[in-house]
């Protein structure tokens, strides 16, 4: 390996994986149940029906709403073989992303930043405290974005694979936010339960939202790279635990992108139209992570980027967003349109992207230690849904207080706030080596365009002379 490639990987490692906490991720390394093969609700016959042998799944959005039912795992053996398996189209599946990181991993940001207002997601990420300020969301999503990266890069089927045991690993997160959430806060009218097969459905098509048929970006994929990546996005799914049935993938392209669009226009945009409460302080950390890339100046808001994902999927401008934000939007979109019609940039970046992800190892996954936080929230359900108002009571000696709080609990009196491990070490802001990665690009275009600006300005002046 180069210096220069040793280098990179150690910076990056330093970064993003090291380790904000004990708790920061995931919390439990155990395996899944190999013997409960069934739902564990019992609930009617799939909306979706189908000659037999042909694959049974969701055509269209509505035929994902009966997962509301469903747990969302159903306890299948991830080392169990499935007949429509095929190594070969999961290959090819990596090899799209290889290939097209950078449009895909474009799709993901700006998906992100929208699917916040999906309030049960939104929820969820609200309960785990994990994403509501700029220094956890660096970390958070670093991380995040590496697991995505290596499913994407590997065969999730393989039990050798690093694939496979990521999954694995996230697959068992779901399930222990589950069971911590669940006696806590009650899931968002009209579930059963949180993190449904319902749920887990609608989070996947974010992963693919790159091949909206709406998409206006530029961003170009075959029929056979669509179809490929889709597949391996089955693979993922039922690895995550998502029932055929409810699984966007399953039957492949045309019906992976009803779904996207009904997703999009059936809960998105109306959810975007009138958002919870959290969302501008959610979604704001993470815009303030990408400012980071711009050297911390404002070239991103919530509505220019949400305003820059509407115009995207093929709708018109939202006449409410400022005139500033429209230039942003506009001036964005224009970019991203010209950098999709030069033949080499694609590559180069995809290039580039897979490069570093290839150095850096996924992150160590900590035992579970359990959440100080979310214990406390367990005895103050009242406070559940807003960690800063739990820490204010906190702070307050915890008066006053909800009605029907516990008297006197024993977390009112700790020396500090009852706050997650992820927060540890992040109080004073994002260290300022992930500040430096991540104002790296910027800085390096910064430094070039000043280059060329002086040299052209000194053979300008020596034709003049």
């Amino acid at each position: 390996m180069s210096p220069v490639s040793s280098t990179t990987a150690v910076l990056l490692h330093l970064a993003l994986l090291a380790p904000a906490s004990t708790n920061d991720l995931f919390l439990d390394r155990a395996f899944l149940p190999a013997d409960a093969a069934d739902l564990r609700r019992s609930a009617g016959p799939p909306s979706v029906s189908s000659l037999a042998g042909e694959p049974v799944g969701p055509t269209c959005l509505a035929d994902m709403d009966k997962g509301k039912e469903f747990h969302g795992d159903i306890f299948s053996d991830p080392h169990a073989p499935v007949e429509w398996y095929d190594a070969a189209k999961v290959a090819r599946g990596n090899d799209v992303f290889n290939r097209k990181s950078a449009s895909i991993g474009l799709s993901w940001t700006l998906s992100l930043v929208v699917g916040l207002s999906y309030e049960p997601m939104l929820d969820v990420l609200i309960f785990t405290n994990e994403s509501d300020t700029v220094a956890k969301d660096a970390i958070r999503y670093a991380k995040t974005g590496i697991f995505l990266s290596k499913w994407c890069m590997g065969d999730p089927m393989n039990p050798n694979s690093s694939a496979f045991k990521s999954v694995q690993a996230v697959r068992n997160y779901h399930e222990t936010v589950r069971k911590e959430i669940a006696p806590v806060l009650a899931p968002i009218s009209g579930e059963k339960e949180w993190m449904t097969q319902y749920d887990m459905g609608i989070v996947q098509t974010a992963f693919l939202s790159a091949f909206a048929s709406t998409q206006t970006f530029g961003f170009t994929f075959t029929d056979e790279e669509q179809d490929d990546f889709i597949y391996l996005w089955r693979v993922i799914g039922r690895q995550l635990g998502i029932d055929d049935r409810f699984n966007p993938s399953t039957l492949g392209t045309p019906a992976m992108k009803t779904i996207i669009d009904d997703v999009f226009h059936q809960l998105i945009i109306p959810s975007l139209t009138n958002p919870p409460a959290e969302y501008g302080e959610m979604a704001g950390a993470f815009i303030g992570v990408m400012n980071l890339a711009c050297l911390g100046f404002p070239c991103f808001t919530v509505a220019s980027v949400v305003g820059l994902s509407i115009i995207g999927y093929g709708e018109p401008m939202p006449a409410a967003l400022s005139t500033a934000d429209k230039i942003r939007a506009n001036l964005q979109m224009t970019l991203i349109r010209a950098f999709a019609k030069v033949p080499f940039f694609e590559p180069l970046v995809s290039g580039l992207i897979v490069r570093l992800l290839e150095q850096v190892d996924e992150p160590v996954i900590p035992e579970s230690q359990g959440s100080p936080l979310r214990h406390a929230s367990s005895a103050c359900p009242a406070l559940a849904r807003r960690a800063p108002d739990l820490h204010a009571a906190h702070n307050e000696a915890c008066a006053p207080l909800p009605a029907g709080h516990p008297a006197d609990p024993e977390w009112c009196h700790t020396s500090s706030p009852p706050t997650d491990d992820g927060a540890h070490g992040l109080e004073g802001g994002l260290p300022v080596k992930i500040k430096l990665l991540l104002m790296a690009p910027a800085a390096t275009a910064l430094a070039m365009t000043a280059a060329s600006a002086a040299v052209l300005a000194l053979k300008a002046h020596s034709l003049l002379a």
